[in-house]
Protein backbone atom coordinates (compact mmCIF):
# COMPACT_ATOMS: atom_id res chain seq x y z
CA UNK A 1 0.00 0.00 0.00
CA UNK A 2 2.91 2.55 0.29
CA UNK A 3 4.70 2.26 -2.63
CA UNK A 4 0.86 2.70 -4.53
CA UNK A 5 0.63 5.67 -2.09
CA UNK A 6 4.41 7.40 -3.15
CA UNK A 7 3.76 6.39 -6.79
CA UNK A 8 0.05 8.37 -6.74
CA UNK A 9 2.20 11.09 -4.85
CA UNK A 10 4.64 11.11 -7.91
CA UNK A 11 2.53 10.66 -10.64
CA UNK A 12 2.16 14.61 -11.15
CA UNK A 13 5.45 15.05 -10.98
CA UNK A 14 6.81 12.86 -13.15
CA UNK A 15 4.23 14.40 -15.76
CA UNK A 16 4.94 17.57 -15.66
CA UNK A 17 7.53 18.87 -18.01
CA UNK A 18 10.64 20.33 -16.38
CA UNK A 19 11.09 24.14 -15.93
CA UNK A 20 12.00 25.34 -19.24
CA UNK A 21 11.33 22.37 -21.30
CA UNK A 22 8.51 22.42 -23.70
CA UNK A 23 6.31 19.18 -23.24
CA UNK A 24 6.51 17.28 -26.60
CA UNK A 25 3.69 17.10 -29.21
CA UNK A 26 2.09 14.34 -30.93
CA UNK A 27 1.59 14.14 -34.99
CA UNK A 28 -0.21 15.67 -36.45
CA UNK A 29 1.39 19.03 -35.84
CA UNK A 30 2.16 22.28 -37.46
CA UNK A 31 4.54 25.68 -36.42
CA UNK A 32 5.10 28.77 -37.78
CA UNK A 33 8.77 27.99 -40.20
CA UNK A 34 10.35 31.66 -41.93
CA UNK A 35 11.56 29.04 -44.51
CA UNK A 36 12.37 31.99 -46.88
CA UNK A 37 15.03 33.16 -44.66
CA UNK A 38 17.98 31.40 -44.67
CA UNK A 39 19.06 29.71 -41.31
CA UNK A 40 15.32 30.18 -40.28
CA UNK A 41 15.40 26.72 -37.94
CA UNK A 42 12.30 24.85 -36.29
CA UNK A 43 13.22 22.43 -33.54
CA UNK A 44 10.68 20.21 -31.67
CA UNK A 45 10.59 17.36 -29.62
CA UNK A 46 7.51 14.87 -30.96
CA UNK A 47 5.96 11.88 -29.39
CA UNK A 48 4.79 8.72 -31.49
CA UNK A 49 2.35 6.61 -30.55
CA UNK A 50 1.91 4.53 -33.45
CA UNK A 51 4.97 3.78 -35.57
CA UNK A 52 5.26 3.92 -39.52
CA UNK A 53 5.90 6.21 -42.48
CA UNK A 54 5.57 10.08 -40.85
CA UNK A 55 5.21 12.94 -43.77
CA UNK A 56 7.51 16.28 -43.10
CA UNK A 57 6.11 18.76 -45.13
CA UNK A 58 6.07 22.63 -45.67
CA UNK A 59 2.53 24.38 -46.23
CA UNK A 60 1.84 27.18 -48.39
CA UNK A 61 -1.46 28.57 -47.07
CA UNK A 62 -3.81 30.30 -49.95
CA UNK A 63 -7.09 31.93 -49.02
CA UNK A 64 -10.10 29.49 -50.50
CA UNK A 65 -12.61 30.60 -52.79
CA UNK A 66 -10.11 33.04 -54.12
CA UNK A 67 -8.58 31.71 -57.43
CA UNK A 68 -5.82 34.29 -57.95
CA UNK A 69 -4.33 33.77 -54.33
CA UNK A 70 -4.13 29.79 -55.07
CA UNK A 71 -2.89 30.70 -58.80
CA UNK A 72 -0.13 33.09 -56.80
CA UNK A 73 0.70 30.99 -54.29
CA UNK A 74 0.84 28.00 -56.48
CA UNK A 75 3.00 29.35 -58.85
CA UNK A 76 5.54 29.40 -56.25
CA UNK A 77 5.45 26.60 -54.37
CA UNK A 78 5.74 24.99 -57.76
CA UNK A 79 4.52 21.88 -59.30
CA UNK A 80 5.40 17.92 -59.77
CA UNK A 81 7.56 18.22 -62.91
CA UNK A 82 9.02 15.13 -64.26
CA UNK A 83 11.48 14.34 -66.92
CA UNK A 84 11.09 11.10 -69.21
CA UNK A 85 13.23 9.17 -66.77
CA UNK A 86 10.97 10.24 -63.74
CA UNK A 87 13.59 13.14 -62.43
CA UNK A 88 12.03 15.95 -60.08
CA UNK A 89 12.80 18.95 -62.20
CA UNK A 90 12.90 22.07 -60.37
CA UNK A 91 9.91 24.32 -60.29
CA UNK A 92 8.79 27.37 -58.18
CA UNK A 93 11.03 29.25 -55.47
CA UNK A 94 13.63 26.98 -55.01
CA UNK A 95 14.45 25.51 -51.19
CA UNK A 96 16.83 23.43 -49.52
CA UNK A 97 15.79 21.94 -46.25
CA UNK A 98 18.32 20.11 -43.97
CA UNK A 99 16.30 17.83 -41.86
CA UNK A 100 17.79 15.91 -38.81
CA UNK A 101 15.28 13.54 -36.87
CA UNK A 102 17.06 12.11 -33.47
CA UNK A 103 16.32 9.37 -30.63
CA UNK A 104 15.60 11.66 -27.61
CA UNK A 105 15.94 8.58 -25.48
CA UNK A 106 19.27 6.69 -26.94
CA UNK A 107 22.45 7.17 -26.07
CA UNK A 108 25.96 7.13 -28.26
CA UNK A 109 24.54 8.04 -32.07
CA UNK A 110 21.30 9.37 -31.68
CA UNK A 111 20.51 10.79 -35.76
CA UNK A 112 17.97 8.31 -37.31
CA UNK A 113 17.77 10.52 -40.09
CA UNK A 114 19.60 13.39 -41.54
CA UNK A 115 19.23 14.78 -44.99
CA UNK A 116 19.20 17.76 -46.98
CA UNK A 117 16.51 17.64 -49.24
CA UNK A 118 14.89 20.21 -52.12
CA UNK A 119 10.94 19.92 -51.28
CA UNK A 120 8.43 18.77 -54.34
CA UNK A 121 4.63 19.58 -53.96
CA UNK A 122 2.57 16.80 -52.73
CA UNK A 123 -0.61 18.15 -52.97
CA UNK A 124 -2.97 20.91 -52.49
CA UNK A 125 -6.48 21.97 -50.93
CA UNK A 126 -8.20 22.85 -47.71
CA UNK A 127 -6.37 26.19 -48.09
CA UNK A 128 -2.92 25.28 -48.37
CA UNK A 129 -0.28 23.50 -51.44
CA UNK A 130 1.82 20.77 -49.44
CA UNK A 131 5.35 20.84 -50.31
CA UNK A 132 6.68 17.60 -49.12
CA UNK A 133 10.37 17.55 -47.41
CA UNK A 134 10.55 13.66 -46.93
CA UNK A 135 8.91 10.78 -45.18
CA UNK A 136 10.86 8.77 -42.70
CA UNK A 137 9.43 5.58 -40.83
CA UNK A 138 9.44 5.82 -37.54
CA UNK A 139 8.85 3.25 -34.77
CA UNK A 140 6.99 4.73 -30.68
CA UNK A 141 8.87 6.85 -29.21
CA UNK A 142 10.69 10.30 -28.69
CA UNK A 143 12.02 12.21 -31.29
CA UNK A 144 13.98 15.72 -31.87
CA UNK A 145 13.02 17.25 -35.00
CA UNK A 146 15.38 19.60 -36.13
CA UNK A 147 14.37 21.80 -40.10
CA UNK A 148 16.50 24.43 -41.13
CA UNK A 149 16.48 26.47 -44.15
CA UNK A 150 19.69 26.80 -46.48
CA UNK A 151 18.44 29.46 -48.85
CA UNK A 152 17.11 32.45 -49.05
CA UNK A 153 13.97 32.74 -50.85
CA UNK A 154 12.68 37.14 -50.67
CA UNK A 155 9.61 35.92 -52.64
CA UNK A 156 7.90 34.28 -50.20
CA UNK A 157 8.12 36.85 -47.74
CA UNK A 158 5.24 37.81 -46.23
CA UNK A 159 3.38 34.95 -46.88
CA UNK A 160 3.29 32.39 -43.44
CA UNK A 161 4.61 29.08 -44.18
CA UNK A 162 4.24 25.97 -41.59
CA UNK A 163 5.97 22.61 -41.06
CA UNK A 164 4.56 19.49 -40.84
CA UNK A 165 4.65 16.48 -39.29
CA UNK A 166 1.88 13.69 -39.88
CA UNK A 167 1.14 10.13 -39.87
CA UNK A 168 0.83 8.29 -43.40
CA UNK A 169 -2.27 7.30 -43.55
CA UNK A 170 -2.14 5.54 -46.38
CA UNK A 171 0.25 3.06 -44.73
CA UNK A 172 -1.96 2.77 -41.66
Amino acid sequence: MTSRRAFCTLAPLLMTPWPGIASPTKPPLRVPFGVQHAGSKVELDLVVSYGGPHLFNLLFPYRENDPEDYRRVRKLAGDHVTDALGVLLPSGVPLSIHLVIEDARATGDTRRYDKVRDPSLAAYGGGYVYKRIDSALLEPGRYRISATSLRRAQELDGLNIQFGVTRDQRAA
